[in-house]
């Protein structure tokens, strides 16, 4: 899985993670083509890694698109060639449940 839910009750919110570059993020054209409303909150960054997690904000009549949004990011970090994407979610995933 390569998000968060983190609940809410109006709007849901999600961490979720994209690429760390200093381009566009790979996330947002696909968020876009959902025509999902976003509020993005923040991101964190480790200096050593080429992946970033975003913390956002949605309506909540949008959850299934956001998650399909989430589907298709791993798929286009894969047609990228950022192959150990999956990998590098579930080690996180592992260690944020961990901690």
């Amino acid at each position: 899985m390569n998000y968060i839910p983190l609940g809410g009750t109006l709007s849901l919110r999600y961490a979720y993670v994209d690429l760390n570059t200093d381009q566009n993020y790979v996330a947002d054209s696909l968020l876009y083509r959902h025509r999902i409303p976003v509020r993005f909150k923040g991101e964190f960054i480790r200096d050593t890694d080429n992946y970033r997690v975003i913390l956002c904000r949605i309506p909540r009549k949008y959850r299934s698109a956001f998650e399909k949004a989430m589907e298709e990011l791993k798929a286009k970090m894969n047609l990228l060639g950022h192959t150990d994407y999956e990998d590098y979610c579930e080690v996180l995933m592992k260690e944020l449940e961990n901690a």
